[in-house]
Order: C-alpha cells, then structure tokens, then sequence
C-alpha cells in the first residue's frame, strides 16, 4: 500500500508494519511512527501541543488495528519470538512468516535469545 492511499486509521496502521518493522514488536514504537508519518503538521520541535492530542487517533484505535491485522489476519508479525508468543504466536506459524532463521538470523544467536530454531 502506498502512504498516500492509506486513509482510515486501520489503513495507516497497516502501511506503517508494512513498511518499518521495528513498530510490529512495540504498540508505543508504532503510535509514535504513526504520528510522525501521517500527522507530523501537530508536532513541534518534536512536542506534541496538549491542545492538538484529541486531533490525533487514540493508542487504542492504534493497538486495535494493529491486533487485527496481526493476530488475526496474521500479516505483519512480530519481529521478535517473545513479542509473538505473549500475542499468542504458535511456533511453526511465527518461523513460517519468518522462515527457519528469520532475518538470516544464526542458530547460536537465535538460541542465546530463546528464539525458535
């Protein structure tokens, strides 16, 4: 999906796992990306105005596409194994999205990180 066709906030959630994976792992991460990507005009001097929050889409709205489009449409998942298994992840669905060694990822380090082999 391109950024300017991204119009509801389930779209623009969607563009931002798409597109930065380290927001798939932190709801915090991908709110804060969300923001500067679609709504950078309401911050200033990397501040956001306490007068101009109610103009931007709540953490919830956020968290709640975000779970949709993970848990339940099962795109975009979790970089990291630990992330994956608290949304409830199996195994074999999370190394399947990701391939037997996500990201070229090495057996010794995938294990010294209690990631799946």
């Amino acid at each position: 999906m391109d950024k300017d066709e991204a119009k509801t906030i389930y779209e623009k959630v969607e563009y931002i796992l798409e597109n930065f994976p380290h927001t798939r792992n932190n709801d915090q991460k991908l709110m804060t990306r969300l923001w500067e990507e679609f709504y950078g005009r309401h911050i200033e001097r990397g501040m956001i105005p306490l007068a101009r929050i109610p103009m931007l889409p709540s953490e919830n709205s956020i968290r709640r596409s975000r779970a949709i489009i993970q848990n339940e449409q099962g795109k975009y998942p979790p970089t990291d194994w630990p992330t994956a298994q608290r949304r409830g992840w199996q195994k074999k669905d999370w190394t399947r999205a990701y391939g037997k060694n996500p990201r070229g990822w090495n057996a010794a380090w995938m294990k010294s990180k209690g990631l799946p082999r």
